[in-house]
């Protein structure tokens, strides 16, 4: 655990894509991460697609194996909720 909060060195982190689990294992809560390379941008139905498609058996068009997948919510969505 990352308990040496005044140190902004220690708690940023650059990693290049693809990530491995090595890489992924050295983050703690409350690092800064920044990340090069491809990151891949989706919401909750292309989530829920390539869910259905791989369970499926299918291909997706790109290989999962190590990416980074960002969840992006629906930002009409996202200030409905904000108006209540």
């Amino acid at each position: 655990m990352n308990t040496n909060i005044g140190d902004e060195e220690e708690m940023e982190k650059h990693l290049d894509t693809p990530l491995t689990k090595e890489k992924v294992k050295e983050l703690h809560a409350g690092d800064y991460v920044y990340i090069s390379g491809t990151v891949y941008t989706a919401r909750d139905a292309a989530h829920k697609r390539m869910i259905e498609t791989l369970e499926k058996g299918g291909n997706l068009p790109f290989d999962m194996q190590d990416q980074v997948i960002y969840y992006l919510e629906d930002a009409e969505r996202r200030a409905e909720k904000s108006r209540g």
